[in-house]
């Protein structure tokens, strides 16, 4: 075990094990290179008296403690059972068995991810594999299923997710209804639907060109290409607003599939396939392609209207300036785009833990 530490770690360890570890600097290094992952905050330079050890040198043991606290939790992180993991205390104070427990059950999983292991090792863990944990330590109960063990913080992840998937396709929809109600006035013309949009008309204020724009107005005779021009523009304005009506319907049963598959996908989080190899989940970008989809959909018609009210006023020799500006619905869509972009962005993180797990889900059958 010492050999095969010193090769990883690239530092020399010499029995006792025990000593050659409690200041936790190679173990954070050993389940460095097995997790591929990167331990911050490791100390490195602790000092103590060989005489007194480490037990007994107060300041060296708070900064061990800490070392020995991060080498525990990657091991969490690797799905290494909580009954093979051993305790500061037990490390300082030189159980050896403890000790070797756990890093005989990190070889399993070193083996699984691929790390180079000697066959003498190899066999070592498969013996002390068949040992049940109970006739190792009396006091522990007996293990629990990945997927019944998991802790408050994950828990507290997932109920959060849940609540921004939720909270973001709610909003959308709400959005769209408020969008869908919403009017546009504009003087001399009508109320008429432009979705996310606020458009105003305001006239000018010039009184030479409102003088203007009045003579020419007077000056246009009532005729049937007056009405016929009418007539166009309404049926342009009718056309869009059922267009938009269509498109809002549309969005809304894709923001309602939208929700029903981000549910699956909690529940495929909650219970993965650990029996297979690949497991199928539904993709965490869902979320936040039909957001910046909806999004985008909205200033497009949103633009469109636009285009067709400005027409409509042009046609009319209507003299007035056009502002627009977005409105609530718009500003809503975009904050429930951002709700399901941090959704897609916490599942995501579950999603591939659960990926890392299932990768490797026959730690326990395959030295049965």
């Amino acid at each position: 075990m010492a050999e095969w530490i010193s090769d990883i770690v690239r530092k020399t360890i010499s029995p006792p094990l025990c000593e050659s570890l409690a200041d936790g600097v190679a173990l954070c290094r050993l389940i460095e290179r097995v997790g591929g992952t990167r331990i911050r905050g490791v100390h490195t330079d602790i000092k103590f008296d060989p005489q007194q050890g480490l037990a007994k040198s107060g300041r060296a043991r708070m900064f061990a403690t800490e070392n020995v606290g991060l080498f525990l939790k990657a091991c969490n992180g690797i799905h290494i059972h909580s009954q093979d993991l051993f305790s500061p205390s037990q490390l300082f104070e030189g159980d050896a068995h403890a000790v070797m427990h756990c890093l005989l059950a990190m070889v399993r999983v070193a083996h699984i991810r691929g790390v180079l292991i000697s066959d003498e090792l190899m066999s070592l863990a498969n013996v002390e594999r068949n040992i049940s944990p109970q006739e190792a330590h009396p006091l522990l109960r007996a293990p629990k299923p990945y997927d019944q063990r998991r802790s408050w913080r994950e828990w507290g992840y997932l109920t959060l997710a849940v609540i921004f998937i939720v909270a973001g396709q709610l909003t959308i929809a709400m959005a769209f209804v408020q969008g869908s109600l919403q009017t546009v006035t504009i003087k001399g013309i009508g109320s008429y639907h432009f979705g996310f949009s606020q458009l105003t008309y305001t006239p000018f204020v010039d009184p030479k060109a409102k003088a203007k724009a009045s003579q020419r107005l007077a000056s246009v005779a009532p005729e049937p290409k007056y009405y016929r021009e009418l007539a166009e523009a309404h049926e342009s304005l009718a056309r869009l607003y059922i267009i938009g009506i269509i498109i809002g319907v549309f969005l809304g049963v894709a923001c309602i599939l939208l929700l029903a598959s981000s549910v699956i996908e909690i529940a495929l989080i909650r219970c993965p396939l650990q029996n297979s190899r690949t497991v199928t989940y539904v993709p965490t970008w869902l979320p936040i392609a039909a957001s910046s989809l909806i999004v985008v959909g909205a200033g497009v018609w949103s633009m469109a209207g636009v285009r067709e009210c400005k027409m409509y006023v042009r046609e009319l020799g209507r003299a007035g300036e056009m502002r627009v500006r977005p409105g609530i619905a718009f500003w809503l869509a975009v904050v429930a785009s951002g709700l399901s972009l941090v959704a897609g962005v916490i599942m995501g993180r579950h999603e591939k833990r659960n990926r890392t797990y299932s990768k490797y889900p026959s730690i326990d059958q395959k030295f049965a």
